[in-house]
């Protein structure tokens, strides 16, 4: 059936009102403009609605500016109410030390295998600081000490020793994206509360990780020049240098009260600064070996498997696990985008922990969750993990052991029937069971009756003139093929009818998984094809080629791989029945198309 144009114009608008645009979009852009000479802004490189691979430039030198950090890599995916969105982003630290005017040029990602080009951005850069200052109104991070402040009843000079700062360093020397610890440690021979981070600077040539908590750590009582003090680390963050040379780490200033209802000091306010440190920052060894992402320190790398037997239709989940001390957010995961034998579901994010009492330490996991795609011994191959180790001063590498899976066939058990020679196969719960001869009442035989001699003369005849008359006037009856593509939605709708089901008795992976079978099994019986051959990714080749609009071949492929990965990893956030109206939507487009 052939739909005018206006009619095609209609439902494009409809689906482009319901789905997300097909084709990649990519943009650069910066955190602030203008900036400041003494600010340090971001410019971020993105890529949304890719369907493969999104490789970003190598961005080197630019003209006028400082890399002082980066990159930092983000993804995210989302499947909300039938819309999709896909986004990918390089992030970069950057300082303009000249003022005047800079062009960020324009930069090519290539997407897919194709080449897109961001637009170039015009930058003023002032002189001093344009960025806001933060609030000289203190904000409250924690209280020291749980004192209760009174009226003052009597203000006295406090001498400049009474409570003082001091930087800690675990190290003064370190490698490029080596982390250096550094803690802010209070001393005070007198009763301090309220204490409060005044302002804290940009940390220009590093990148940056807090590891504040809400109350102080290492508390205790120490003895300096025959005064007593009481000492806590009250502050923490972990510093990872982005260039070589001396670096200067800039003064930190809090501010707080000292003195309680008995003191002298009742009341006073105060603030006190930590100076600055010098940190020497050495160069990595060149050249850098393949596949090193950037990480340094000291790591393992260990993989495992929840199975290592399944059944087609099953999943299995891998974990990567990398544990060590270092730079955990240059930790990438080495696992391949594809993967024969499986088809995978990459998690968004890591889990990333830290040891309370050594915040350098800790461990970084990803979960990966495989489903066999054919029967037989699959191979999970090793990973390899490339770092550079600062006590050895070399580039090491580790090697994780390759994970072999058995996979058999399907959820199919045989049952055999006894007395018919054949064995009957029960497929999930087609056959809930077998009734066994035992538990059959044997039947009156009716042979000898003139009703049953008389339908087993006419019924036969009867039967073979019904199938002529249905072959003659039923033109489908003549084409089963014809049939059968002619049937496709019906059939499509009547799926959808037990996912609905499915929904009402809260079976949810098997809801998902019916949509997606619907989905799958609409062009297996349009194109009379069997449903064991037909895959998404041949579908949307196939639909494609045949000029079928990008954004529907899209919002299929988006909605039966949301559909499998929820049957597969089911989320927290139970079930959306609203995916049924949106199959129906995609598929009603489909079926409308010529």
């Amino acid at each position: 059936m052939h739909i005018g144009k206006p009619l095609v114009w209609l439902l494009m608008a409809g689906l482009a009102a319901l789905l997300p645009v097909f084709g990649a979009e990519v943009s650069a852009t910066v955190s602030a403009n203008p900036v400041g000479t003494e600010d340090t802004f971001q410019l971020k490189l993105e890529a949304r609605e890719y369907t493969g691979d999104v490789q970003f430039p190598r961005i080197g030198p630019l003209a006028g500016l400082e890399i002082v950090g980066g990159p930092s890599t983000n993804r995210s995916f989302q499947f909300v109410n039938g819309q999709s969105s896909r986004l990918i982003s390089h992030t970069y630290a950057l300082r303009a030390p000249s003022a005047g005017s800079v062009t960020i040029p324009a930069f090519t990602i290539q997407v897919d295998g194709k080449p897109y080009q961001t637009r170039p951005i015009n930058l003023t850069v002032k002189e001093g600081r344009v960025a806001p200052q933060r609030s000289s109104r203190p904000r409250s991070l924690f209280d020291v000490w749980d004192d209760a402040l009174a009226r003052p009843r009597q203000q006295r000079t406090l001498s400049a020793d009474a409570v003082f700062l001091r930087t800690e360093l675990d190290r003064s020397t370190a490698y490029v994206g080596e982390g250096i610890l550094v803690s802010y440690r209070l001393y005070a021979s007198v009763p301090v509360s309220n204490l409060q981070l005044k302002d804290l600077p940009d940390f220009t040539g590093f990148l940056t990780e807090d590891l504040m908590s809400n109350r102080p750590v290492d508390t205790r009582s120490v003895t300096e020049n025959g005064k007593r003090y009481d000492t806590a680390i009250i502050f923490r963050k972990i510093l990872y240098p982005t260039r070589p040379g001396q670096l200067v780490l800039p003064e930190v200033t809090f501010a707080m009260q000292v003195g309680d209802r008995f003191s002298m000091f009742a009341g006073s306010s105060l603030e006190r600064s930590t100076g600055q440190k010098q940190i020497n920052v050495r160069k990595l060894p060149a050249p850098e070996p393949p596949g090193f992402s950037g990480a340094v320190g000291r790591f393992d790398l260990e993989t495992a498997a929840d199975t290592l037997a399944l059944r087609t239709g099953e999943s299995l989940t891998l974990s990567v696990n990398v544990t060590g001390r270092g730079d955990f957010n240059n930790v990438p995961l080495v696992f391949p985008d594809k993967l024969d034998g499986f088809k995978l579901f990459r998690p968004s994010s890591p889990d990333l922990q830290r040891k309370a009492q050594d915040p350098m330490s800790g461990s970084k996991r990803w979960d990966i969750v495989l489903v066999p795609q054919r029967t037989g011994d699959l191979t999970i191959p090793a990973l390899e993990l490339t770092y550079f180790d600062p006590q050895l001063k070399r580039y090491e590498s580790r090697r994780s052991e390759p994970i072999q899976v058995k996979v058999t066939a399907g959820d199919s058990v045989s049952v055999p029937v006894t007395g018919g020679g054949t064995d009957v196969v029960a497929v999930g719960q087609d056959i809930s069971y077998i009734r066994t001869p035992e538990t059959l009442k044997t039947p009156t035989d009716p042979t000898g009756k003139s009703w049953f001699r008389t339908a087993a003369i006419l019924g036969p005849l009867l039967l073979l003139l019904m199938g002529f008359g249905l072959r003659f006037t039923d033109p489908s009856r003549k084409d089963p093929s014809a049939w059968r593509k002619a049937q496709a939605f019906k059939v499509f709708k009547g799926k959808l009818k037990d996912a609905s089901r499915l929904y009402k008795r809260g079976k949810n992976r098997e809801f998902y998984q019916t949509i997606s079978q619907a989905c799958i099994g609409y062009f297996a019986d349009k194109w009379d094809r069997p449903v064991l051959d037909m895959k998404i990714d041949e579908i949307a080749r196939e639909l494609t080629e045949s000029g079928t609009p990008e954004v529907r071949v899209r919002a299929l492929v988006d909605l039966v791989e949301y559909c499998d990965f929820e049957s597969y990893t089911p989320s927290g956030s139970g079930v959306k029945p609203e995916i049924m109206g949106d199959a129906e939507k995609v598929i009603g487009a489909m079926e409308k198309q010529k």
